[in-house]
């Protein structure tokens, strides 16, 4: 067992201040279905204990995860698996490479989200609300990552005036803002979401 689950994992559920939760049977996505979530996923990516932990406390990873809980489709921990994965290698080095943003995906904001986007059945309104949410941690990053990008020379839709930002966050934030799950709306709103990194 890593270091980090033996230290932390074992009394994460007492410690934990956020989402502040009564009893895990209250809610459709419980702590103790996103600890067994990220335990599975650090395995299978043989994580360190600083990758457990950045891991175990992003809201993006966990709202991904959330996702096909919340909008109670079919087998939601067969697809949380599958898009914590894909999130894990988009934020590797040696695979980041074929998640980044080219200039073919500017006709869609969401369109990097399309490998983590596949549901099987569910509420399409509350899958469309924590897709807008992930949007705008996306676009956020890609304006706070303009001017450096400008200098390193990578593409950035918001750099290369093919995005309004300013135009699409709000759109954005009318979708996330739905009120179609008041317990997404615990896990993350839109003025956090555009404070937050993409990457774990």
């Amino acid at each position: 067992m890593n270091d980090y689950i033996r230290r932390h994992v074992v009394h994460r559920e007492e410690s934990m201040q956020f989402p502040p939760k009564p009893a895990d049977a209250e809610f459709l996505f419980a702590e103790t279905t996103w600890i067994q979530l990220f335990t599975a996923i650090g395995a299978a990516f043989r994580f360190d204990t600083l990758e457990y932990e950045r891991f175990s406390d992003s809201k993006v990873a966990r709202l991904i995860a959330a996702i096909p809980y919340l909008a109670s489709c079919e087998n939601p921990e067969r697809t949380a698996l599958s898009h914590l994965a894909t999130l894990v290698l988009a934020s590797r080095n040696a695979t980041r490479k074929a998640f980044s943003h080219k200039p073919q995906d500017d006709a869609n904001p969401l369109a990097r989200l399309a490998t983590i986007a596949d549901f099987q059945g569910g509420d399409r309104r509350i899958i469309d609300k924590g897709l807008a949410l992930l949007g705008i941690v996306l676009v956020s990053g890609y304006l706070h990552d303009a001017k450096r990008d400008i200098q390193s020379g990578k593409y950035n839709p918001v750099a290369s005036l093919a995005w309004n930002p300013e135009s699409l966050l709000a759109g954005l934030a009318v979708q996330a803002g739905l009120e179609v799950s008041p317990e997404m709306d615990g896990l993350l709103g839109s003025s956090e979401a555009s404070k937050l990194w993409w990457e774990v």
